[in-house]
């Protein structure tokens, strides 16, 4: 089953570890009116839990940049039981090559 949510950096999410959660990562609140998201992000994922080397990892397998360069549409699946991952997001911003900004949220794998 596939659903779909929407999360603000610093939220967190529930999911079944059979589950393919699609969400949508909301920057509107953290960018200054005008500001826009270039292109260039990147999401990574840490263990939250310990042990931190549970299989199966929390994946993302699909990222799009929304219209407007303020949101992005992420999929992610699979992770272990009873585990919280962190997922972090950092972006390019503006016009310059050394704005960057990077927030995150975890994601609960429930049984």
């Amino acid at each position: 089953m596939t659903t779909t949510t929407q999360i603000a950096p610093g939220g967190q999410i529930e999911k079944d570890p059979y589950d393919k959660v699609v969400s949508i990562f909301d920057w509107d609140e953290h960018l200054e009116e005008g500001e826009e998201l270039l292109t260039s992000g990147e999401f990574t994922v840490s263990s939250v839990t310990e042990p931190v080397e549970a299989v199966p990892w929390l994946e993302i397998d699909s990222v799009i940049l929304l219209s407007g360069n303020r949101s992005v549409l992420l999929r992610m699946k699979a992770g272990t039981p009873n585990h919280v991952y962190n997922v972090a997001h950092r972006v390019q911003w503006g016009t310059e090559p050394d704005q960057q900004r990077e927030r995150s949220f975890d994601v609960w794998v429930h049984d």
